[in-house]
């Protein structure tokens, strides 16, 4: 029986990276940022969500200063 010669990564099963399985939803988010950046759409939907962010930022200020105005 003659010997095998093997490298670390043979030797250690424990080092094989796992298979990389997508989730429905991984896919499905995938499939959605490719038509953002298809159809020039990505741009917009970034300024959306700053759009969303300062809207949220202007509310937690108001809901702060209790309804009376800074002069």
């Amino acid at each position: 029986m003659p010997f095998e010669f093997k490298s670390e990564f043979e030797r250690n099963p424990t080092n094989v990276p796992a298979p990389v399985i997508k989730t429905d939803c991984e896919a499905e988010l995938d499939l959605m940022t490719n038509f953002l950046q298809d159809n020039g759409y990505v741009m917009l939907y970034d300024n959306y969500k700053v759009i969303i962010k300062e809207r949220e930022r202007i509310a937690q200020l108001e809901e702060t200063n209790n309804g009376f105005e800074e002069a």
